[in-house]
């Protein structure tokens, strides 16, 4: 949290100069913003799994579209504030807990009701979550980490192994990875998952996150 100080300055008639120092309070900390949606798929034939959870998850207003083949998002959807009334049809807040740095280390926490675009009746579908914790280069806008996703039906789908998930930028308007302090948009992929309710299966996800005002360490 940085210090935020307030001073007055006073310019006399004579060229004399007043400063006064109000003193120093802590700036608040950013307020977190978001969206995302996922998939939760059949994995690769060659793991020898199956998968009995799929679903689609999605929190924004709206949420984003999933990412593409060549990992471009189409939509990117509106972003939810963290601490955001979820509105009249369903109740609690949104959450979103998020930290990017400079050098690309991403944390982030997100929860609200499934709003997916698949959804005929996403209050009685619950909440729709995800956790990262990973890392995007700045120059080439690649990466890894670990993803969990969840549904009311998926359980915590949590990926196995260490930085078993790609992470993919998306591009900003200049063409360059939309990744830097504070901020983040990407596409990931993770082949293998596993349900805190089927711990024998096996799954693949897939999504897009975006991110904005996060805490930057």
């Amino acid at each position: 949290m940085k210090a935020l100080c307030l001073r007055t300055l006073y310019s006399g008639t004579l060229g004399l100069s007043l400063i006064a120092n109000l003193g120093c309070s802590p700036a608040p900390d950013p307020v977190g913003k978001g969206r995302m949606a996922f998939s939760v798929t059949y994995p690769d034939a060659t793991l020898g799994k199956v998968c009995g959870l799929p679903d689609i998850g999605g929190v924004g207003d709206p949420p984003p579209d999933l990412p593409n083949p060549d990992d471009t998002v189409d939509g990117p959807g509106e972003p939810v504030v963290d601490g955001q009334s979820v509105g009249s049809s369903d109740s609690g807040e949104y959450q979103v807990k998020c930290t990017v740095t400079k050098s690309g280390r991403i944390a982030i926490d997100m929860l609200g009701p499934n709003h997916s675009s698949t959804t005929s009746s996403p209050q009685s579908r619950g909440e729709a979550g995800i956790e990262v914790i990973g890392s995007l280069s700045t120059s080439d806008g690649e990466g890894r980490g670990n993803i969990s996703v969840r549904t009311v039906l998926t359980g915590a789908m949590t990926s196995q192994g260490s930085d078993t998930c790609t992470l993919t930028a998306l591009k900003d308007s200049d063409g360059d990875p939309a990744v830097g302090a504070g901020s983040a948009a990407f596409a990931f992929e993770c082949p293998h998952a596993v349900s805190s309710y089927d711990q024998f299966g096996g799954c693949a996800t897939r999504g897009t996150v975006i991110v904005e005002d996060c805490l930057e360490k």
